[in-house]
């Protein structure tokens, strides 16, 4: 892990569902063990303690299915504001590490609060899976590079999709 206080954000991996081919949906399903270890070789632990948090759960679309994105990170806001307030802000002040495993739209929810992204910047914001997102705060919990670095930025923007180029 870089520093002590330090923020990672990794879009969830493969679960136990994914890896056979089943549709994930709502549930929670865990990870498999490739995918835990590569997030334990990044936490440089032999294991860590896990907080399941409802506040980062994935959402059905149903009836938001053809709505804009920025409108449904808003309807997001509420409990990701609650989450960052009630779990990861104490945590950084301490400077403890701390390791964000979520959906794609939780940690973009997220990136809009850290980073003060506008809508536009937030929907096109790509976090590619498996590729974590790390973020130096300011004792003002300000992040120290907006938008974070990639622990391995050239394997992530080709993942993204953006070979050559910085993702944000």
């Amino acid at each position: 892990m870089p520093a002590p206080g330090t923020l990672v954000f990794l879009r969830r991996g493969q679960s136990v569902l994914n890896a056979q081919k089943r549709f994930t949906g709502l549930p929670d399903p865990p990870l498999t063990r490739d995918t835990t270890r590569m997030v334990l070789d990044v936490l440089g632990a032999a294991a860590a303690p896990s907080l399941a948090a409802w506040e980062l759960n994935e959402r059905s679309n149903g009836s938001l299915t053809g709505r804009d994105r920025s409108e449904l990170l808003s309807e997001l806001g509420p409990e990701v504001f609650r989450f960052w307030h009630q779990h990861l802000r104490p945590r950084i002040r301490e400077e403890e590490d701390v390791l964000v495993i979520g959906h794609g739209n939780a940690l973009r929810a997220l990136c809009l609060v850290l980073d003060r992204l506008s809508h536009v910047e937030v929907e096109v914001l790509n976090i590619p899976t498996g590729h974590p997102l790390a973020y130096q705060v300011s004792p003002d919990l300000v992040p120290v590079v907006r938008g974070g670095e990639y622990l391995n930025p050239l394997a992530a923007a080709v993942r993204a999709g953006r070979p050559g180029r910085n993702l944000r």
